[in-house]
């Protein structure tokens, strides 16, 4: 059973042609899709058939209007044009359900054009044609998600965290909106080639919009949906490897701030390790996405996917920019489902060509045009807000952040930007309460009634995505447009700026704020003063002194006697084990980056034995041990095998030692394991020699520094032909497979349906029937085609 409600109006209008089509007998002409004529007129014969029966088809799609509008809109403005046309049978097709009764109301308010009950079409209908015609659910793809099979399906997915993507309604209304591209076509094809796929593109073009879609496809196909939230690593813990069904989704995989994306370089051994995962495991699926210029700069860096070419090759897909036809698609299924009032939508409607043509269009801006934020603009003040935000798209939250919310709420929305976007509510609650008291005292504010509850309330939806995670509760921005121009009026607002930072209440604030807009850049000395008078109040456990020690090392002074002593004042070093991503990228770079301070160096290396363990078991990939363990033995007087000599026979310290040296050998396989898959793909005798060379250093290593007793057998690359491989893979690498479909021929689609547009001057005039009704004629036959009147 159908509802019709993932369908938007030109989708359901196919969709009804198909169906009639599916009704007519053989000899009958065929329902045909055409435009009207330049002259308005509607042409109702074709060549030899000119003496057939003319029809006029009238499809209306109504999702949440009640039957009533529907009957009214049928008599009072539908009728009168039947009258007009005068044609020798008239349909009625709807997506509402339709009692016998409201056949025969309605059959009476159209006769003589309407002379049977037979000739008008309600939900049941339609789905009982559908019921003998199970074929048409692949034609009509997006058809399956109004079942209500799909229903039960999408609803066995308790989807914990932030994203609300794959709620029945939020999935529902995603569908309407959507319009399939040559990017989205493009990732369908390359996740079945390849097993997992790369959506890329600037920022607002669409990238998490294709790759729900795609996610969507594999509901339909009855896939376990994995989405990941925080680090790629996680996929290794909920992976079954068997032939179980699951597809895992890692949206803005890279992060987009500079702590996130140096988190994301961090782990760029899981990265490799977990798509040589997928790839080697049977019905699994990896989708991903970023930004094109973190993705960009982040193989740049890397030396390791240099070198494995994995995210470079054809599991990439860039989303680019849209044609007019596809823009212009875009734009009308917005206005459809948009909720502004009539005038504000006939301005969009009346600049549509400019606004499609525009250089700074984006799928982002037609959705932020269309939104609720917008409906207390008068038709003046929306067509100014329009032009001003096409011109400069970073401000399109600006007017909603400056002029519809109170300074409690903008408060609450700059505090959840110093915890990086995202955090519980018990935690922001306690942020947004130090924001509060400074406010109090430095800027004569009163503390209100529970404020931040009331300010919850008013930007949850609007501004916030607020979600149920485990058993906490998520908040985050709802779009990441907003966090964008909060990086943007931050950085041009000292004052704002100022009052962030001084009503901080945890030290990751102070991180991720000023890792925003740089690495490690010195503050002035209004912050380092500050900070260094009140950092105690950010010690909050040994993370938190660690992290202080840090902060005051990269932005105020590497010689600050203050480090040393933070440093000295931790008695228990755990904290560095249970590897905090950030943590432990920021304890890395310190490490390398105090060889040449004397004072921090002499510090670190007097520290017990606790600190060097912790910090060698804080470790993601082989490479990890073997940095650390070099480091540590040639610049803070520490040998790990001196260690691990001295201590394998005590009993407290043997059972910890010997399962770090079978997590090692475990570490090695998996390093072996993706050398072999990326040298069955090589092409050049030379690369499988470096790697081979490599391989062999890394163990040579192990053995001299770690445990003499490693081994590891070769023998499995040792004794394969790989001058045969090489050869194999060249003569592969020779053949062109074809492609199923080209990017030219998914955007004609969409140009044909706007080909009569004059661009100049495109509008709608909503006083004249030819011009508010788009009527799509055939030969002896026609189907109207309800573009304004869909109250979705």
């Amino acid at each position: 059973m159908y509802d019709f409600s993932t369908l938007n109006s030109f989708e359901f209008e196919k969709l009804v042609c198909d169906l009639l089509n599916l009704e007519k007998e053989k000899n009958q002409p065929r329902f045909q899709i055409f435009k009207e004529g330049k002259d308005k007129g509607i042409d109702l014969y074709s060549g030899e058939s000119y003496h057939r029966e003319n029809i006029i088809v009238q499809v209306k799609h109504y999702v949440k209007s009640p039957l009533s509008k529907l009957k009214s809109n049928l008599k009072n403005i539908e009728l009168p044009k039947v009258k007009l046309l005068n044609p020798d049978s008239y349909y009625i097709v709807t997506s509402s359900e339709l009692s016998f009764q409201d056949k025969l109301d309605l059959k009476e308010v159209f006769t003589p054009y309407i002379t049977s009950t037979s000739n008008i079409y309600g939900r049941d209908d339609l789905n009982s044609i559908l019921r003998t015609n199970k074929e048409l659910e692949e034609t009509h793809y997006k058809l399956w998600f109004s079942s209500s099979i799909a229903l039960r399906n999408i609803q066995k997915y308790k989807f914990e965290g932030r994203r609300k993507q794959f709620t029945s309604n939020i999935l529902k209304r995603k569908l309407r909106l959507f319009v399939p591209t040559f990017s989205y076509f493009h990732s369908l094809e390359k996740l079945k080639e390849n097993k997992f796929v790369i959506i890329t593109g600037e920022p607002g073009v669409g990238k998490t919009t294709i790759s729900d879609m795609v996610i969507y496809d594999f509901i339909k196909r009855d896939y376990e949906i994995n989405i990941i939230y925080d680090s790629i690593s996680e996929i290794e813990e909920t992976i079954n490897l068997d032939k179980s069904k699951q597809v895992f989704y890692f949206d803005d995989f890279l992060g987009h701030t500079q702590a996130e994306i140096s988190k994301s370089k961090a782990a760029e051994n899981y990265l490799l390790k977990i798509i040589n995962l997928i790839e080697g495991s049977e019905n699994k699926f990896l989708v991903l996405n970023t930004r094109k210029f973190i993705l960009s700069s982040f193989l740049e860096e890397s030396e390791r996917l240099n070198k494995s070419d994995i995210l470079e090759k054809e599991s990439k897909v860039e989303v680019k920019a849209y044609s007019y036809g596809v823009k212009r698609r875009i734009l009308d299924l917005h206005i459809l489902e948009s909720n502004l009032d009539l005038n504000n939508l006939n301005i969009l409607k009346k600049h549509a060509s400019h606004i499609c043509f525009h250089q700074n269009f984006s799928p982002r801006i037609i959705e932020f045009f269309t939104s609720d934020l917008n409906k207390d603009f008068n038709p003046q003040e929306f067509e100014k807000f329009i032009f001003e935000n096409l011109t400069n798209p970073k401000e399109i939250w600006k007017h909603a952040y400056l002029k519809q919310i109170t300074d409690f709420d903008r408060f609450l929305l700059n505090t959840l930007y110093s915890a990086n976007g995202s955090a519980n509510k018990i935690e922001l609650e306690i942020l947004y309460n130090s924001r509060l008291n400074y406010e109090v005292a430095n800027n004569n504010y009163k503390k209100p009634i529970d404020s931040f509850n009331t300010s919850l309330r008013v930007l949850n939806e609007g501004f916030l995505s607020i979600n149920n995670f485990s058993k906490n509760i998520e908040i985050s921005f709802i779009n990441p447009s907003l966090q964008d121009y909060l990086i943007y009026f931050i950085q041009d607002n000292s004052s704002e700026k100022e009052r962030i930072i001084k009503s901080a209440h945890k030290i990751e604030q102070w991180f991720w704020f000023f890792f925003k807009y740089n690495k490690f850049e010195k503050l002035d000395s209004n912050y380092s003063n500050f900070f260094l008078d009140t950092n105690t109040n950010y010690q909050k456990n040994e993370e938190s002194i660690f992290l202080s020690a840090i902060f005051i090392y990269y932005y105020i002074n590497p010689n600050n006697s203050t480090i040393p002593k933070l440093l000295k004042s931790i008695k228990d070093w755990e904290f560095i084990y249970e590897r905090n991503s950030y943590t432990s990228y920021l304890l890395n770079h310190f490490m390398f980056n105090s060889i040449s301070n004397y004072s921090v160096n002499e510090t670190l290396s007097s520290l017990d034995n606790s600190f060097f363990l912790n910090y060698i078991n804080n470790y993601e990939t082989i490479y990890d041990i073997i940095d650390r363990t070099q480091l540590l033995e040639n610049h803070y007087d520490f040998s790990f095998k001196n260690y691990i000599t001295k201590n394998l026979n005590i009993p407290l310290q043997k059972k910890t030692i010997e399962y770090f040296l079978k997590n090692l050998e475990s570490l090695f396989k998996d390093l072996f394991d993706e050398e072999y898959e990326y040298l069955i793909r090589l092409k050049e005798k030379d690369l499988f020699e470096d790697s081979i060379y490599h391989l062999k250093k890394s163990l040579t290593f192990i053995q001299n520094n770690i445990s003499e007793d490693f081994v590891f057998n070769f023998s499995s690359i040792e004794n394969k032909d790989w001058d045969q491989v090489i050869k194999n893979n060249i003569i592969e690498g020779v053949t062109e497979i074809p492609k199923k479909f080209n990017e030219d021929d998914i955007d004609e689609i969409y140009e044909n349906e706007y080909s009569n547009e004059v661009y100049d001057n495109y509008e709608y005039d909503l006083e004249s029937y030819y011009n508010e009704k788009k009527i799509i004629h055939r030969p002896n036959s026609i189907i109207l085609n309800e573009i304004d009147d869909l109250p979705f």
